[in-house]
């Protein structure tokens, strides 16, 4: 596959499992310079590994907790330390249990908005303005 991202700067969060991990196999296929990120620092770090293993591209990576809201500010700091611009920025985190709409709690539809929105918002948020400085370069 080419979807001709080939030298593009991605973040991929909550990438250490699942569907971010998924992404990131993707875009390093793709020759995309990629980090991820993850609570869980031992397991990033296997993640890691296996990505390489799987792709032959050695990912970045940072962990720490995207609903943590002073967290965002270290990842665009990392991001600003490593690439020259962001091109690409996939956030995946938690979401609510699984179960039936009428079975849901106050406190889980909570948890899906800490989860799932929050950190999204938060995301775009810190790296907006990181990115709208860069409008006219090119990376």
């Amino acid at each position: 596959m080419n979807l001709g991202l080939s030298g593009k700067n991605s973040l991929i969060t909550g990438s250490s499992s699942g569907l971010g991990f998924a992404a990131a196999k993707i875009l390093l296929a793709e020759n995309v310079n990629t980090i991820i990120n993850g609570r869980n620092e031992e397991k990033l770090k296997i993640s890691v590994e296996n990505l390489k293993t799987e792709t032959g591209k050695m990912p970045l990576f940072l962990s720490g907790d995207v609903t943590d809201h002073e967290f965002p500010e270290r990842l665009v700091e990392f991001v600003n330390n490593n690439f020259s611009c962001l091109d690409i920025l996939i956030t995946n985190s938690g979401g609510p249990p699984p179960g039936q709409f009428e079975e849901f709690s106050d406190e889980n539809w909570q948890y899906a908005v800490e989860c799932r929105f929050c950190p999204t918002y938060g995301l775009y948020d810190h790296f907006y303005p990181y990115c709208a400085s860069l409008k006219h370069h090119q990376c």
